[in-house]
Formats: C-alpha cells, sequence, structure tokens
C-alpha cells in the first residue's frame, strides 16, 4: 500500500512518501520544484531564443561591408596585394572596371567577380603577360585569388572592436547569426567570425545573382539557410542589421523583419571604388549620401533593383554594443 503521490515523470510510491512524512517540509520542497523546475529549464540562457512556448530559435543577420568592418581600407589593401604582383595598379583596374561595365551595358548582367576578372584578364593581355617567375601570376584567375584573400585577410585586421564581443553574446544566449552581403566577403575564412556566423549568403552566389540586396531573393535565400537551422519561419523572430537604409533596412521590413540601421561615425562620404555612376540617392535616411545606391558597393553590378519606398529602422545605433541587450529584452517583452 502507502499512498501515492503525483509526479510529472510517474509516481512516488510508499517507501518514498514515508521519508517525505519523516520530514515534513520535504512535500512543500517536492512540489516547489515540480513548479520552478521548468521554468529553470525554458529560461537558461542557451534555450532563451526558443523559449518554451516551442518558439524557432531567434536570427540574428548582418551585412559585411561597412557594417563589421570599413570597406575602404579592405578594398585599398587588395588593390595594393595586385599590383605587387603584377604591376597593375589599383586605380588602372578600377577604370578598365568601369570600361568593361559601360561596354556591357544593355547585355546579359555581370556579376563584380566577373567584372574583375575580365578587366585583369583584359590588362594582362594589353601588357603582353610580362612574366617575372614567383612574382607575376599568369593569369587573371591567379590575381583575382590574390584579390580576394587579401580582401578577407585584411577584413580580419579591421573588424570593428564592437562585433566579437556582440557576436559572443548573441550565441551565448542562443541566437541563429547570418551574414547577407552583396559582395564578397567571406566570414568562414575570416577567423574572429567563422565560430559566430553559422549562414552566410552573398549577391554574387549561384541561384541569388544577379538578385542582390535590396532584392527579396537574397533574404529568401537566407531564410531558407535559417529554417534548416531552426528558425520557426516567423519574420517577428528575425532582425537584420545593416548599415544602408535601402539594402538593409527597407528590404528587409518589405519581408516583415525587424530592422537595426548601424550608423557608425566617420563613414560618409563617396565610394571610391565604385564601378557605377554616382546618384544623390541618401543612403541613410536625411544623411549625406555615400557611395551609390547599393551597398558592397565595391562588389556590386547593380542587379539588385530598386526600392518602393523608404521606410524608419526599427532600431538605429551607432555601435553594436547595445544590440544584444536591445534584441533579448524586446524579445522578452513580447
Amino acid at each position: 500500500g502507502g499512498h501515492v503521490v503525483p509526479w510529472p515523470w510517474g509516481t512516488l510510491g510508499a517507501r518514498e512518501d514515508l521519508a517525505m512524512t519523516q520530514h515534513p517540509h520535504s512535500r512543500a520542497l517536492l512540489l516547489l520544484g515540480v513548479l520552478v523546475l521548468p521554468c529553470v529549464v525554458c529560461w537558461s540562457p542557451s534555450r532563451l531564443s526558443a523559449g518554451c512556448e516551442g518558439r524557432g530559435r531567434l536570427v540574428v543577420s548582418f551585412d559585411l561591408d561597412d557594417t563589421l568592418w570599413p570597406i575602404v581600407p579592405v578594398v585599398s589593401a587588395a588593390n595594393k596585394a595586385v599590383e605587387e604582383a603584377s604591376g597593375l595598379r589599383g586605380a588602372l583596374v578600377q577604370d578598365e572596371m568601369k570600361l568593361v561595365r559601360r561596354e556591357s551595358h544593355g547585355g546579359d548582367p555581370m556579376s563584380y567577380t566577373h567584372l574583375r576578372k575580365e578587366a585583369l584578364r583584359r590588362l594582362l593581355v594589353a601588357q603582353g603577360h610580362p612574366s617575372s617567375p614567383g612574382t607575376i601570376p599568369h593569369t587573371a584567375e591567379d590575381l583575382f585569388t590574390t584579390w580576394l584573400e587579401e580582401r578577407n585577410s585584411e577584413s580580419e585586421k579591421l573588424v570593428y572592436s564592437d562585433v566579437v564581443p556582440c557576436l559572443a553574446s548573441l550565441a551565448d544566449q542562443g541566437a541563429l547569426i547570418g551574414a547577407i552581403t552583396n559582395g564578397r566577403g567571406d566570414c568562414s575564412v575570416i577567423p574572429s567570425l567563422a565560430p559566430f556566423v553559422q549562414f552566410q549568403v552573398s549577391g554574387e552566389d549561384p541561384g541569388v545573382f544577379p538578385h542582390r540586396k535590396p532584392s527579396p531573393v537574397i533574404f529568401h535565400a537566407a531564410m531558407e539557410k535559417a529554417k534548416a537551422l531552426g528558425w520557426s519561419g516567423e519574420p517577428s523572430e528575425w532582425w537584420h542589421v545593416g548599415d544602408c537604409m535601402d539594402n538593409d533596412v527597407t528590404a528587409a521590413q518589405a519581408l516583415g523583419l525587424r530592422t537595426v540601421l548601424l550608423s557608425r561615425p566617420g563613414l560618409d562620404g563617396e565610394n571610391p571604388f565604385s564601378t557605377k555612376p554616382a546618384t544623390a540617392a541618401p543612403r541613410r535616411g536625411g544623411e549625406i549620401p555615400r557611395r551609390d545606391d547599393d551597398h558592397d558597393d565595391d562588389d556590386d553590378d547593380g542587379g539588385g533593383g530598386g526600392v518602393a519606398h523608404r521606410t524608419r529602422p526599427d532600431v538605429r545605433l551607432l555601435s553594436l554594443e547595445s544590440l544584444p541587450g536591445l534584441v533579448f529584452d524586446t524579445q522578452r517583452i513580447e
């Protein structure tokens, strides 16, 4: 016999009940544990983004250039590496890229990768492939690889100081972190970022190009990757962070995502590496125009398309320092 005490994982029989009778406070402690333990499990940091209601993982996606690192010194270093390897100055390559773009106007869209490779090929042909063993690559492919490797290497050196602490805090709290970029930045080969960024999509990717930001296609590609990693598909559980009003804020909000406009001080001005005609369209709501109408525009052929209207970001920040607290405080309140 013996009295039976209900328990979420079964029952307690006579022996356990006798022990509780001998210790009058045990029953109260046991019942308290039944009530409190599930809440403790649900509110542990690693499960915060999922919660007890069966919600999916909270997603925070980032633009890359001028969001996680400054693009102008990064591209300058990559151009310098090509010059040291081949003698082709960055300004010369840039002019040739503009020429290739003008000549291809009205034809099939040209990715920025193709644009740079074609410019390098034409310049190598024009100089007759001068060869100095060990110092000058023989093909445009070699030079492009040199450029791309230096681009990512310099990005690692110049990652803003608030980025890694922000990503680490988001990851510790269970967020799913991704990157959505029009350019060729690659978090998987940037050592300080690789441990945190779980998915990324580029406007240069097959299946995405030429649908760059602000096209919804690139965001939908990111959403498919996030769903495979635990995102519920609920737009309100996704925050997108970037420095461009059109490409990051308006485009993401059109899909129902939450947005953060990152306005780092000192980044206003024209992009010296753009291969497109300058435009007067302001990039940041009401601020001085910076670059042209496409973000990551050192890596852009302008295939993203326009946006219907401007809107206001959910949040505007000058740095990423407060982002993790803001994101998770908002989710808790809701």
